[in-house]
């Protein structure tokens, strides 16, 4: 569970209306897909460097291949910690008066000294996060679900729009391939590995269907699609606090991704410099 269901889920509903729920689940079966291979990579080569690893052994006669987009996986895990900073800082802004630069600054600062502790820490600490994520994202159903409107999007028609949307939406998905950059860290990969993959799919998958036919039952398409915060435009209707607590936990929504993020870049990067694929320095551990 990340950030992208807080930003993507407003114009997503935009363009699919009320059969939003439908773009989720097609998301998730097209991300089933792609779980699929990194189960079976991640259990055959359970390496720091998830992607760089599996294109080295595929690609053995062109390692630049591999290194190009090993470091592009970093860079995305990097600009990904950037992004939902700046996300983050917003969300502070609305509780304290702190400048986002700052509070987007600060948030990196504290996850980069987490994932230096440990491996260990900084899942504990994801794991926190995440369950109050899940928290926040379960009464959003909850407060859906008393409007009399929950559950008639099931029989809406499936239309052109879903497309886009189901393109859009699929950026909620993004991250649970990273755990395959965490497979040297388990203590058994070959079963635990792809029982994370697959688990974390099928909860986001039908959490975020849900959330979809809440949103729909509590808010107008057209008037999610023009919110910044559309899952707080959405429990305002019903619950003003509601929407705060909501705000608040975006706060947690997107420090967790961020955190994530940094610790699989730095996974990609520490894998790759211990096959001298960059730099030896990027490899050294605390001992």
């Amino acid at each position: 569970l990340g950030a992208g269901i807080y930003s993507v889920i407003g114009v997503a509903a935009g363009r699919a209306g009320d059969a939003l729920w439908i773009a989720f689940c097609a998301s998730g079966a097209v991300a089933f897909f792609t779980a699929l291979t990194y189960a079976e990579l991640a259990t055959s080569y359970p390496k720091a460097s998830a992607e760089f690893t599996y294109l080295s052994k595929a690609f053995p006669r062109a390692p630049s291949f591999a290194v190009v987009i090993g470091v592009l996986v970093a860079f995305s895990g990097i600009a990904t910690t950037a992004t939902v900073a700046l996300a983050f800082g917003g969300y502070l802004a609305g509780f304290v008066d702190v400048p986002p630069f700052v509070a987007a600054v600060s948030l990196i600062a504290v996850a980069t000294a987490i994932v230096i502790i440990g491996t260990r820490q900084a899942s504990s600490v994801t794991i926190v996060f995440t369950l109050v994520e899940m928290a926040g994202l379960i009464a959003v159903v909850v407060i859906g679900a008393e409007t009399p409107r929950f559950g008639e999007a099931l029989s809406t028609p499936v239309h052109w729009g879903l497309a886009s949307a189901t393109a859009l939406v699929f950026f909620s998905f993004l991250g649970f391939e990273n755990i395959a950059n965490l497979a040297e860290e388990a203590k058994n990969p070959g079963r635990d590995v792809p029982i994370a993959i697959f688990a974390s799919l099928a909860v986001a998958t039908v959490l975020y269907a849900l959330v979809a036919l809440a949103v729909v039952a509590l808010t107008p398409s057209e008037q999610l699609a023009a919110s910044d915060a559309p899952l707080v435009t959405a429990v305002a209707t019903q619950s003003s606090w509601g929407a705060r607590a909501l705000g608040g936990i975006a706060l947690f929504a997107t420090a967790n991704t961020g955190l994530a993020s940094i610790l699989v870049a730095s996974r990609v990067l520490f894998g790759m410099a211990r096959e001298r694929a960059l730099p030896t320095v990027l490899a050294r551990v605390l001992a």
